[in-house]
């Protein structure tokens, strides 16, 4: 279900524009703000913003909750800028320019989301946006681990969604700044294929983390499994 185009993206509450960001909207960011749970939170930030998605699914799914957004890249600045001011949200999303290692917020926040970027070194994209957008060097789990550090909340929890070969390194890097798994939830995109990307929620906390699976499709394409329909179905349009 990802969308490559750059036209509009119809979603049952708000629309997302994505004329100018570099990076299109994708499974992972729908997946990832659909398994947050946010309901108990009342401040929350969205690292790397992109298009908004994410943050707008916070606000769409807790009516209470104010939401910073943060975002490097002035391309995607753009979007989520129209993004925002066109939902029924904007009082309660707050948008931020500015690079995430900068940003240093007194008021701590009781959950921290975060779609990052795959690539390694070797891999350096053309496009200078894109680069922003998906380089490691941006925002990396050890970056992201380090400001989660900082700025949550002492019962607050982190969000991320990545592939399943950086597991034990995103959990390395959490553990050495004391935040630890509590849920974990590997996606496959078929049932008869491995897990592929791993949703992950950390606490300062230490408990025995709750595992599950979702898969996404069943053997036909587009033909989406229930449990991926009944996580998506509130934003969704076609479930």
């Amino acid at each position: 279900m990802n969308q490559k185009s750059h036209k509009p993206f119809n979603f049952k509450q708000f629309t997302l524009n994505q004329k100018f960001a570099a990076m299109k909207i994708g499974t992972d960011g729908i997946l990832l703000g659909a398994w947050a749970n946010c309901q108990d939170c009342k401040h929350m930030i969205d690292v790397g913003t992109g298009t908004g998605v994410i943050a707008l699914m916070l606000a769409q799914k807790n009516s209470n909750a104010e939401i910073d957004a943060l975002e490097i890249d002035h391309n995607a600045v753009k979007d989520a800028k129209r993004n925002f001011e066109t939902s029924p949200w904007k009082n309660r999303l707050t948008l931020i320019h500015e690079d995430f290692s900068k940003w240093n917020n007194k008021n701590r926040y009781d959950l921290i989301i975060s779609n990052p970027p795959f690539f390694k070194n070797s891999l350096k994209p053309n496009d200078d946006s894109r680069a922003i957008a998906r380089h490691v060097n941006s925002l990396n789990s050890k970056s992201l681990s380090k400001f989660a550090f900082t700025q949550l909340s002492s019962n607050g929890r982190v969000y991320l969604i990545a592939p399943i070969y950086q597991l034990n390194e995103i959990k390395i890097h959490f553990f050495e700044n004391h935040l630890y798994p509590s849920r974990v939830c590997l996606v496959k995109p078929k049932p008869y294929k491995e897990p592929h990307r791993v949703l992950l929620e950390f606490r300062r906390e230490k408990i025995e983390p709750v595992v599950d699976t979702i898969v996404i499709e069943n053997n036909t394409r587009h033909e989406y499994t229930d449990d991926y329909k009944k996580l998506t179905r509130e934003f969704y349009t076609i479930f």
